[in-house]
């Protein structure tokens, strides 16, 4: 799990399937996921726009599925298989640091 800025997708090369890249990390509470994370959690079901819970216990947070990236590529330096938006003061892990 990484919690990048909004721009991640300028800046870095991977690649965006659905939704959109330079909006995708923008709102408060929103997420991309991988391709095989999406499956995962959802099936064969299309995930955007769907809430998925991130957290733990009782601290459970809706973040709503803005995106849809391929998987990382193994020689990648690093890789991640959810992004959460950093956006708005009382995401969820500045809440509870």
């Amino acid at each position: 799990m990484l919690i990048p800025e909004s721009n991640f997708f300028d800046f870095f090369s991977f690649k965006l399937i659905s939704g959109n890249s330079k909006t995708a990390l923008k709102e408060p509470f929103s997420v991309v996921l991988t391709e095989t994370t999406a499956r995962k959690y959802f099936g064969d079901e299309n995930p955007l726009d769907k809430l998925i819970l991130m957290g733990e216990g009782e601290d459970k947070v809706p973040y709503k599925v803005t995106g849809i990236a391929a998987d990382c590529p193994n020689n990648s330096h690093f890789s991640f298989d959810v992004l959460l938006s950093d956006a708005g003061p009382d995401s969820y892990f500045n809440s509870n640091a």
